[in-house]
């Protein structure tokens, strides 16, 4: 089966997770590709998808209208990947945008 990409999607909460992870995202480069894995046991969004660095630690989520989309996919089997786009600076933190394609 094939499932759709979903381009522009940003990954949000980085803030949350300390202020190694906001160093962490705002040296991530165009092409990098991170993990996602869902999380339906959050309990403030049971569509809610993590983002994991390379080394596995928690980098933040996939903002949550678009994880609804995403979330029904691979819990029909689909297994996709965060694509960096593109890293932009915001106050204390950054915003990054990412490509969320199937594997």
């Amino acid at each position: 089966m094939e499932y759709p990409s979903f381009p522009e999607v940003r990954i949000v909460g980085m803030h949350f997770r300390g202020a190694e992870m906001v160093e962490y995202a705002s040296a991530l480069q165009g092409g990098e590709e991170l993990t996602l894995e869902r999380e339906p046991e959050n309990q403030f969004d049971q569509n809610a998808i993590k983002v994991l660095t390379d080394g596995g630690a928690h980098l933040g989520y996939i903002e949550r209208g678009q994880a609804a989309w995403i979330s029904g996919h691979m819990e029909e089997g689909a297994n996709y990947v965060a694509v960096v786009d593109r890293v932009v600076p915001f106050k204390n933190t950054v915003h990054v945008v990412c490509n969320v394609e199937p594997r």
